[in-house]
């Protein structure tokens, strides 16, 4: 058997929050049920200029569950001290400041599958994480039902943060340019809307497309078509 034997071609979602959680389904080729052991590895590559500080690991196995030769199932672990660390060496906050928590940038993860321990290793690809997303405020908070066209912007807790700060030359001999980060709002962004009917209590979702705004003050914001959502409808922001 080769090494081209283990392959993985999809991850599903690719796309998840720091603080982990998040269920994956990975795709590929390969898979073996038990009794042979399916390990999901994450790798965080960013560089940390600062070598002074605690070492935080910057891999993590997890379990993979089998499904089928071609899928199996598991969660992200979390990576939010590592994520924090990432996006303060790439601008001029701390990465105990409370705008990390709430910065745009989206850090990758490489993730490849391990079979028996390790006998065989796939081909890696890119997971994204970002920080958890609020939604603080929803305007306007009425409208009219009979509007023929309504747009109502969500503000969230996502902050605008300044652009890295790190130069070559502030680079110790050796060490390679920081990478830099993606913003979140490469995303596509989606909103979704859950009703209760006063009559029945039925309750009922919608999911539409958003579109992101940067307010004047470097809040992120979401439009969204609002035609049809009944008064009582509550709000969620999905990537």
């Amino acid at each position: 058997m080769n090494s081209f034997a283990l392959r993985v071609r999809l991850l599903e979602p690719s796309v998840g929050v720091v603080s982990g959680g998040t269920r994956v389904v990975v795709h590929g080729v390969g898979f073996r049920p038990p009794p042979h052991s399916l390990t999901v590895r994450f790798r965080l590559h960013l560089q940390d200029p600062d070598e002074g500080r605690a070492n935080v690991p910057s891999v993590a196995d997890v379990t993979g569950r089998f499904l089928s030769g071609t899928q199996l199932e598991c969660v992200v672990p979390d990576f939010e001290l590592q994520a924090k660390r990432a996006i303060a060496a790439r601008t001029s906050l701390a990465a105990s400041s409370a705008c990390v928590s709430s910065a745009p940038q989206l850090v990758p993860l490489s993730v490849e599958v391990l079979l028996n321990g390790g006998e065989l290793h796939s081909n890696s690809l890119v997971f994204r994480l970002h920080q958890p997303l609020e939604v603080q405020r929803v305007c306007p908070q009425s409208v009219l039902m009979a509007s023929p066209a309504i747009t109502m912007t969500s503000t969230l807790n996502i902050l605008k943060l300044p652009g890295p700060t790190l130069s070559r030359s502030t680079l110790r001999a050796g060490q390679r340019p920081l990478e830099i980060l993606e913003d979140m709002s490469v995303l596509p962004v989606f909103v979704r809307a859950k009703q209760v009917s006063e009559r029945t209590g039925a309750v009922s979702e919608q999911t539409r497309e958003g579109r992101w705004k940067l307010s004047p003050v470097g809040v992120y914001e979401v439009e969204f078509d609002a035609r049809q959502l009944k008064p009582t409808a509550i709000v969620y922001i999905e990537t």
